[in-house]
């Protein structure tokens, strides 16, 4: 799922009192869901495979921008970037499932973007006179000049993922095959998000204040593994359950960036402020259940399946 929103707004005279915005709204359900079986000796009613795989899997890419001048004689100036992700994603084994396999993959993810495209130029926008329209440096540029001006940029984020790996109540999951090369068994649940952004507010007049604002809040990412009442786990090498969000990267942090110019006869101090925040909530919660294996169990919250405690690595 991608979604942009590009807008430019201006406006001049003696009194004007223009608001801009630029906005996106990103609403996702993604689910891979088995039902009930068993494992009846007349009638089975069970899956039966060399590999079991259930994914429900979500990435979204959005961003907003949002270019306003205002150049009145007397003039109130807003321009303002909202975006809003909220994505949900499950992978189940229903209640009372039975699973014969070599191998089980269960994955619940959310990998979400806040950023503009790889391109240089916005895909499909064009300007009034038909030219491209390159990908915007500032999510908000605002600059306003009068005798008396109090504008405002401004650029807010929201950002929700949840993703649960469940297996269900009364759920059988039986790994088959060679105890000496075993297939993988990993239940998994993980969030991602990477996210930029910047604000420019530039101010001038006889009287001038400028103000300027730049946040990006996902403060909900819950990441968890359930397993059921009654469920049981069984695998012929490693059974291995992980739950995991992660904030950005290393080379690419999640960042927010305001910039505030002012000038004027008379400058009141400017004022910006930036919030680059998240939150996690990684959980592995085992009921009434039983797990086995034939080598190790691991229950990795806040880290995949793929660490390595040996060496202190994730690979997934």
């Amino acid at each position: 799922m991608v979604e942009h929103d590009d807008g430019i707004a201006g406006s001049g005279g003696l009194v004007s009192a223009p608001f801009s915005e630029a906005k996106t709204v990103s609403n996702s359900t993604t689910t891979a869901l088995t039902g009930s079986g068993n494992n009846d000796a007349v009638n089975p009613r069970k899956i039966d495979v060399t590999s079991f795989n259930v994914a429900a899997r979500h990435t979204g890419q959005f961003d907003a921008w949002m270019d306003s001048t205002n150049a009145s004689l007397i003039g109130v100036s807003g321009a303002k970037a909202t975006n809003t992700s909220n994505s949900n994603t499950a992978a189940t084994v229903g209640n009372n499932g039975f699973v014969e396999a070599d191998s089980f993959t269960i994955q619940a993810a959310n990998a979400v973007k806040k950023g503009g495209p790889a391109t240089a130029n916005l895909p499909g926008v064009t300007s009034v006179t038909g030219a491209a329209v390159p990908v915007p440096t500032w999510n908000v540029n605002s600059s306003s000049g009068g005798l008396a001006d109090v504008p405002a940029a401004d650029s807010l984020t929201t950002i929700s993922n949840s993703a649960i790996a469940k297996v269900g109540d009364g759920a059988t999951m039986q790994q088959t095959g060679s105890m000496l090369a075993p297939g993988a068994f990993r239940v998994d649940a993980s969030n991602q998000v990477n996210a930029k952004d910047r604000v420019k507010m530039a101010s001038g007049g006889a009287v001038s204040a400028a103000s300027g604002s730049s946040k990006v809040l996902a403060d909900t990412n819950l990441a968890k593994v359930e397993v059921g009442d009654g469920a049981t786990l069984s695998a012929t090498g490693d059974l291995m359950l992980g739950a995991r969000s992660i904030a950005g990267s290393i080379a690419n942090p999640i960042s927010t960036q305001t910039a505030v110019d002012v000038w004027g006869l008379v400058g009141v101090a400017p004022k910006g402020d930036s919030v680059s925040r998240f939150r996690a909530d990684n959980r592995i919660e085992v009921g009434s259940a039983e797990l086995r294996a034939q080598n190790d169990i691991r229950l990795n919250a806040g880290a995949s399946t793929q660490y390595n405690p040996e060496i202190g690595s994730n690979t997934g």
